[in-house]
């Protein structure tokens, strides 16, 4: 056994997710590929080398709501991961998994589960040990298609995992609660998103009889919140799944209540403090590209989703800058530029006549 095969092993110890060799016109060469998909369902197997072979960099499929495969090229080598879930499935959710997929095989294997800020991670390593090279949870998502929409329905449906032993589904926060919650972390304000958090606490309902895990609960919930309101207050959606992930995961060290809600206060706090951090970092740098985009296309039609999707940003987040930092709306600013350039060439012809009647 080589090196880069006595790491893989490690690491497929370590996470339980299985990863096989091929190489074209041979069969997959692995101990454990006896009971994976990737041994007898030629459609996965088939759709992944396809994706290899115009991918560069390491490859992440998402078949179905929550099940994960990937793969990446080595040489003459193609190495395959999967299959592993961000959900843990429910008996009635594995069965028809495995009908789908093991229709001729009575036994109904283990799915590894890990949350996806962990699987990105993975994925990094296992590039890191056949490639030698570091791939950040951004340039994964991003290479991948796996844009904010799709990332925050697969959290969605991690939430939904973790509230689905709840004996009570009461959580009746308004619309209005939690919009105003998500302003303070999208702005920023530590305050706010902390006073506001406690004002939901008295109005919300019990999510189990059990107040230990009505609080538990309560965690998942505010830091799922919190997460969306992040990227769109301009935190990179890759370190924004790791707090996510960090402070649902440590969740389970705490069982008394004040514990729990101080954890709850403590994510709240610390998500909308990367905002600040990413809004104080990068609002400059933003309003220069936005006044440079302006310049360019002032004789045209402007749209703040224009501008927005050139810089990389949310329109929401695109104009609470322009409004923070230059002191006019998105419209007012646009009107003023077009306003003083008219004004310049005016200028500029009056000085022109003046000149040539000389």
């Amino acid at each position: 056994m080589n090196d880069i095969d006595f790491m893989i092993a490690r690491l497929q110890e370590l996470s339980d997710i299985t990863v096989v060799s091929y190489k074209k016109g041979h069969s997959i060469l692995a101990e454990k590929s006896h009971d994976n998909p990737l041994k007898i369902n030629s459609r996965i197997l088939e759709v992944l080398l396809e994706m290899v072979e115009h991918q560069t960099s390491p490859v992440i499929y998402r078949d179905g709501e929550t099940i994960f495969y990937g793969g990446l090229t080595r040489g003459k080598t193609v190495y395959l991961w999967g299959p592993v879930t961000i959900c843990e499935l429910d008996r009635v959710a594995r069965r028809e998994y495995f009908r789908q997929y093991f229709p001729v095989q009575d036994a109904e294997p283990e799915i590894p589960f890990c949350y996806f800020g962990q699987l990105l991670a993975w994925v990094s390593v296992l590039a890191g040990i056949l490639l030698n090279k570091q791939f950040l949870p951004e340039e994964l998502i991003a290479d991948n298609h796996l844009k904010e929409r799709t990332v925050q329905e697969l959290k969605v449906a991690q939430t939904r995992y973790a509230l689905k032993n709840v004996d009570d589904v009461r959580y009746h926060h308004t619309y209005e609660e939690e919009r105003q919650l998500l302003d303070c972390v999208r702005r920023g304000d530590v305050t706010g998103a902390l006073s506001q958090t406690m004002k939901m606490d008295q109005e919300m309902g019990r999510l189990s009889q059990k107040a230990s895990t009505h609080w538990k609960d309560v965690v998942v919930v505010a830091v799922t919140l919190c997460t969306r309101a992040a990227i769109e207050g301009g935190v990179s959606a890759g370190v924004a799944y790791q707090l996510s992930d960090y402070y649902i995961d440590h969740s389970d060290r705490y069982q008394k209540i004040s514990e729990l809600i101080v954890w709850r206060n403590t994510a709240v706090s610390d998500f909308t403090k990367h905002v600040e951090l990413a809004q104080n970092r990068n609002g400059s740098n933003y309003i220069a590209q936005f006044q440079d985009y302006v310049r360019r296309h002032y004789q045209e039609k402007v749209y703040l989703h224009d501008i927005a999707q050139a810089l990389g940003l949310s329109p929401t987040y695109l104009s609470r800058i322009v409004s923070t930092q230059l002191g006019l709306t998105f419209q007012d600013y646009v009107v003023q530029y077009r306003v003083s350039q008219a004004a310049e060439l005016c200028r500029a012809a009056r000085y022109s006549g003046a000149q040539y009647s000389k």
